[in-house]
């Protein structure tokens, strides 16, 4: 988990926030847990509007100090900057990755009437699940329905779906 719409809710004041404890997500989308081992990391929790060179280093350290512990990685983050931040870490693991790499987003919170935020993870867990049994190991952005190469992505719009 690196931040973003997709791991946020409301406070009480109505403002998102981060969830308190990662596993509360797993409460929107709980068959998840039926489809795979899951261990939920927080490497940061920021607005991806803000994002760094820093920032996308230590997302690339967090994969690769748990590289050999893992079959593959899903990276929830914010839609500002999943495009850079994808093709960023897919540029610093190299050629050499053989474990895929999946990003996510989402326009609402996981939590609200008519989120995209529950078919994006799930969505990323079925590529991050296909790219794991037919040996695709890249990095790739899942949203919308689509799949697109991390080093290619590019957003085209604020609000769209």
């Amino acid at each position: 988990m690196t931040g973003g719409t997709i791991v946020s809710i409301p406070n009480p004041h109505g403002a998102l926030e981060p969830a308190k404890d990662p596993k509360e997500l797993l409460r929107f989308a709980p068959h998840l847990l039926e489809k795979a081992d899951l261990d939920i990391i927080p490497v940061m929790n920021k607005d991806s509007s803000n994002m760094t060179v820093e920032d996308w280093k230590e997302i690339s350290l967090a994969v690769i100090n748990r590289y050999n512990n893992y079959d593959g990685f899903l990276v929830t983050h914010g839609t500002d900057t999943i495009a850079y931040s994808s093709s960023a870490v897919a540029f610093t693991l190299g050629d050499g990755l053989y474990h895929p790499v999946v990003f996510t987003g989402s326009q609402l919170p996981i939590n609200v009437e008519r989120t995209d935020a529950v078919h994006n993870i799930e969505d990323a867990m079925a590529t991050l699940i296909y790219a794991r049994q037919n040996q695709l190991s890249e990095v790739l952005i899942v949203a919308g329905r689509e799949v697109h190469r991390g080093v290619r992505a590019v957003k085209l719009s604020e609000n769209s779906f």
